[in-house]
């Protein structure tokens, strides 16, 4: 949710941006709070959130090349990332401590071949 700022203001760039893209919903009333709480308390009530959210299980999603530039840590680290880990699996996998991973998971995340979830890590799709 977010509530949209003036188009003239360079503080609200990102909040008006998220609501451009569909990755927040318009909030101009505190009705429309409710709304939206509403609804996701509805499906999960029906048990229909899950579903709603879900990947089509017939379709996998195609995971995008990697691009040229990257370093032999960053391509290695990238192929960890065929399934979302978090930053203690990508450790254990790849032996690396956790200051170095975070270092190449943030170029990967700005190179936009990866991004984070909450506390899981993901090659990003095509």
């Amino acid at each position: 949710m977010a509530i949209p700022g003036r188009t003239t203001d360079a503080a609200s760039l990102g909040v008006n941006e998220l609501l451009r893209i569909g990755g927040a919903a318009l909030v101009t009333h505190p009705s429309h709070v409710l709304e939206v709480i509403e609804s996701q308390a509805h499906h999960m009530y029906q048990g229909t959130h899950a579903s709603r959210f879900a990947v089509a299980a017939d379709t996998e999603p195609e995971l995008a090349p990697p691009p040229v530039g990257l370093t032999d840590s960053q391509a290695a680290l990238l192929g960890l990332l065929s399934e979302p880990r978090t930053l203690d699996q990508l450790v254990e996998l790849s032996g690396e401590p956790p200051h170095r991973l975070m270092s190449e998971l943030t170029a990967l995340e700005l190179a936009r071949v990866a991004a984070r979830s909450g506390a899981t890590y993901r090659r990003r799709d095509r």
